[in-house]
């Protein structure tokens, strides 16, 4: 029951959350022309109803104030390899009655 667009960098997210207006972003911090936080810092800015899900290979990733700032928290964290996909579609599910 998902849509699901996939971007080759940030840029390209960015346009589509102006044009596409999804409601879920999953966000690998190493991404080719900007790093996640500041995708997700300027998404946010796009559409402040975005929410974010960060799927990050960085065992030693931690939120940094902006992003908790904007309502991000650990919990919106996961980690690179994902051995059971059903964590993933928890965590979608989490946010499905903000639709």
């Amino acid at each position: 029951g998902h849509t699901v667009r996939t971007s080759p960098n940030a840029e390209d997210g960015l346009r589509q959350v102006e044009t596409g207006r999804p409601q879920i972003c999953i966000v690998d911090m190493r991404l080719p022309d900007m790093n996640g936080n500041e995708f997700i810092l300027r998404a946010c800015r796009l559409d402040p109803k975005l929410r974010f899900i960060i799927f990050t290979g960085s065992v030693e990733y931690n939120l940094p104030e902006s992003l908790t700032a904007i309502g991000l928290t650990t919990s919106d964290i996961l980690f690179k390899p994902l051995t059971d996909m059903n964590v993933l579609l928890t965590k979608i599910a989490e946010f499905a009655p903000a639709f």
